[in-house]
């Protein structure tokens, strides 16, 4: 997922990417505010170190 290359960020849910930090009710249509790889990379970030911590938790086998 770190080697995706995209032009705009969406998902399914509107909290994936923020949207509605990124586009309120009444503004005007500008796809850039998509255009977020930062954010992109924050969230697999955030995601991945969660995976590592519930694997931690789990029992060794």
């Amino acid at each position: 997922m770190k080697g995706i290359s995209f032009n705009l960020w969406l998902a399914s849910h509107a909290s994936q990417f923020n949207l509605h930090e990124k586009h309120q009710p009444g503004d005007k249509y500008n796809p850039s505010v998509f255009d977020d790889r930062e954010g992109y990379d924050e969230a697999l970030k955030d995601l991945q170190e969660q995976y590592e911590e519930k694997l931690k938790e789990q029992p060794a086998q």
